[in-house]
């Protein structure tokens, strides 16, 4: 393998390893949200009365 061969493999690399990592990143995003979003849900479904809980769950279902 020449130098310009090394070369083009590790941009190459580089390219599919910045990929990879924008991709994680956008999963870690959506992930940390469903799960602030479920944290939510289950503190206000303990911690509500029980009349109000079927109103709550309406409101949260149109989040």
């Amino acid at each position: 393998m020449t130098e310009q061969d090394k070369q083009k493999m590790r941009e190459i690399r580089n390219i599919k390893d910045r990929e990879r990592y924008a991709n994680s990143e956008e999963l870690r995003r959506e992930k940390q949200y469903k799960n602030k979003k479920n944290t939510a849900r289950a503190y206000l479904t303990r911690h509500i009365r029980e009349e109000d809980k079927e109103e709550f769950r309406n409101i949260l279902k149109k989040l």
